[in-house]
């Protein structure tokens, strides 16, 4: 399921530095930790670069970053392709007028938030994020993408963990991701 070849030297270091923590929040989660992998500023930069490298040329206005993982990796691929960066939050982070998106994720449910106004009619945007599991959180935030009439092009994730077959929660969105859940 991973968007790259394995002979790319830069996927197994990923791979290597994502930290699985078993029952995390809740027992029967094995939780994927990236904060291992920002240790490491070489496996960090090329983390960004992959993903700079895929859509540097795919005229990209806006990435929007999923609170919170989502805002480690958003802003630099961003700032790398000349587009905007907007936070999706979660709820009561924003001051003004919000678009709101709830959604169901693999322990849970929860809520985006985004302002009104981030995003203009037209737009192509990206949705970043750390991890695609159940693909709640990705198919709220195209979502309110989508809402505020940008055209979501893609979604971009370190991680996925295709057992819980979240793609399918995406409608046919193509989702582009680095390495599988270990």
């Amino acid at each position: 399921m991973s968007a790259l070849k394995a002979d790319d030297p830069r996927i197994p270091a990923i791979q290597s530095r994502i930290r699985v923590v078993p029952n995390f929040p809740k027992p029967g989660i094995m939780f994927q930790d990236i904060t291992t992998l920002l240790l490491d500023p070489k496996v960090f930069k090329d983390t960004i670069d992959l993903f700079v490298e895929r859509y540097k040329s795919k005229n990209i206005s806006v990435v929007a970053g999923i609170e919170a993982r989502g805002f480690i990796f958003g802003p630099p691929i961003a700032l790398a392709i000349g587009a905007k960066f907007v936070p999706l939050r979660k709820p009561k982070k924003l001051p003004g007028k919000v678009f709101r998106q709830e959604y169901d994720l693999e322990y849970g449910s929860d809520c985006l938030e985004m302002h009104v106004g981030a995003v203009a009619p037209g737009e192509c945007a990206l949705v970043v994020d750390d991890l695609i599991a159940t693909g709640g959180t990705l198919s709220a935030a195209m979502n309110l993408l989508e809402r505020a009439g940008a055209e979501v092009l893609e979604c971009a994730c370190v991680i996925e963990i295709p057992a819980l077959k979240g793609r399918e929660r995406l409608n046919g969105k193509p989702v582009y991701v680095l390495v599988d859940s270990q």
